[in-house]
């Protein structure tokens, strides 16, 4: 037998249908040079579509086959088959570029199919773009708007930031058929994230609940309908036999958050709370239990000793500074937390939204010095913001000497000094300044700020 050529090894490995096995199989670092040359003469193949499937599925490497991927566009674009290509192609990252006038003359030969949903939605999933192929959506919803595989094109259509209103006709269609089936679920999800009607699927959600409102997706839609403001009446009996399944989860301190943060009762969870905190109190996603928890209720003995396990390995991560915030805002001992809000100031005290620290620490009685340097250079960054009032004010009121955030007061009031408001920081100014020269209060001497009043 006459041994194979080189060209021949390279065929019969990549013999397309078996391409997936085979990089399941052998991986690929060793098949990517391999691959080039079998694409280089093999690449317009009509059945090369499953290597780039396979390839693209596996490894999220686009760029090693996009020269040989466009060429087979150009020859299989319109393919039925070719649905498959710009799926795998979206979903690995691939330049929206290299596929989307493709889609567009796909869609248009092809856009009424069952099938090309998947197109759709892969479009929506990868670019977040739900405009740019609108019309072919509305076209698709039209025909097919009944149908059950129809809840991934409304559900990524919402998550894209589509207009809920724009399939909300074909939604109610689709619903009228499938509003208690497990899928449903996503759906409602996404239309109150969406800010969609409530009005619109209140009925059908209830409906769902009383199916599977003890499922472990359920938690998705109690979050949705009370951050959407829902009534609590309506849900409360759901939510209660929920947490009697789920309540020591970590997915549940979604729902302690949005139960709280929508003003449910804080003493019906308390209990559950307390249990979760004792086997998830330094777990990350327990920033949101001990932030609503706080924001609802002064009883800061709850989580006293839970957020000190917390602090230990979570004290410098970005949204810490909200926790801080919250524990402040409710009178919890600054002590508690100076290390802490000292060693997150260096990290993340620039940040816009820092100044929320910044006028929790000092408006609640934190000492000025301790954010001092901070504050001055944040001011210098941000001096011209609305939000700098607050941090300009409650600096002033805590003691901080005038003199050392001057210059952006001088600056806010030139910017904001006719706004509503305005005049009450003046007013903190001048009682600031009578402190520091003897009871005298004294307006700013810049000839600038006249104006202003």
């Amino acid at each position: 037998m006459t041994p194979a050529t080189d060209a021949e090894r390279v065929e019969k490995g990549f013999v397309a249908s078996e391409f997936a096995e085979r990089l399941a199989r052998e991986g690929p670092e060793r098949l990517r040079g391999p691959l080039r040359e079998w694409l280089r003469a093999n690449g317009a193949r009509r059945d090369a579509s499953f290597v780039y499937c396979a390839w693209l599925s596996a490894t999220h490497e686009p760029q090693v086959v996009r020269r040989a991927i466009g060429a087979w566009i150009e020859r299989h674009g319109g393919d039925d088959a070719a649905r498959f290509v710009y799926a795998a192609w979206l979903a690995a990252e691939g330049e929206r570029t290299v596929v989307r006038e493709a889609i567009g003359r796909w869609l248009a030969t092809h856009g009424e199919d069952p099938a090309a949903r998947f197109v759709l939605v892969a479009w929506l999933m990868a670019t977040k773009d739900p405009l740019a192929f609108v019309v072919e959506i509305d076209r698709w919803l039209l025909v097919h708007a009944d149908e059950p595989d129809a809840h991934h094109v409304y559900v990524e259509w919402l998550r894209a930031g589509g207009e809920p209103g724009r399939v909300a006709g074909a939604l109610v269609r689709w619903l009228a058929k499938h509003d208690r089936v497990e899928q449903a679920g996503w759906v409602y999800t996404e239309w109150l994230a969406a800010s969609g009607e409530l009005v619109r699927i209140e009925r059908p959600v209830l409906g769902w609940l009383a199916a599977h409102g003890q499922s472990a997706m359920a938690s998705f839609l109690y979050e949705a309908w009370l951050d959407h403001g829902g009534a609590l009446r309506s849900i409360a009996e759901p939510v209660e036999r929920w947490l009697c399944a789920h309540g020591g989860s970590v997915a549940a301190s979604f729902v302690y958050r949005a139960w709280l943060s929508a003003r449910g009762d804080p003493q019906s969870v308390r209990a559950r709370i307390e249990r979760w905190l004792a086997h998830h109190a330094a777990h990350p996603h327990a920033r949101y239990v001990y932030h609503a928890w706080l924001m609802a209720s002064d009883d800061v003995e709850l989580v006293r000793e839970p957020l000190r396990e917390w602090l230990q390995v979570n004290s410098t991560i970005e949204d810490a500074q909200f926790v801080y915030v919250a524990w402040l805002r409710a009178r919890g001992e600054h002590y508690l937390v100076r290390q802490p809000v000292r060693e997150w100031i260096p990290l993340h005290g620039r940040r816009a939204a820092a100044s929320f620290l910044y006028d929790a620490w000092l408006s609640t009685g934190g000492e000025p010095e301790l954010v001092k340097e901070a504050l001055v250079r944040w001011l210098e960054l941000h001096d011209s913001s609305a939000q700098a009032s607050y941090v300009l004010r409650a600096w002033l009121e805590s003691g901080g000497e005038p003199a050392v955030v001057q210059s952006a007061f001088t600056k806010w009031m030139l910017r904001h000094g006719a706004a509503p408001g305005a005049w009450h920081l003046r007013r903190v100014w001048s009682k600031a300044h009578a402190v520091v020269s003897g009871g005298v209060e004294q307006p700013s001497t810049d000839p600038r700020l006249s104006a202003s009043r």
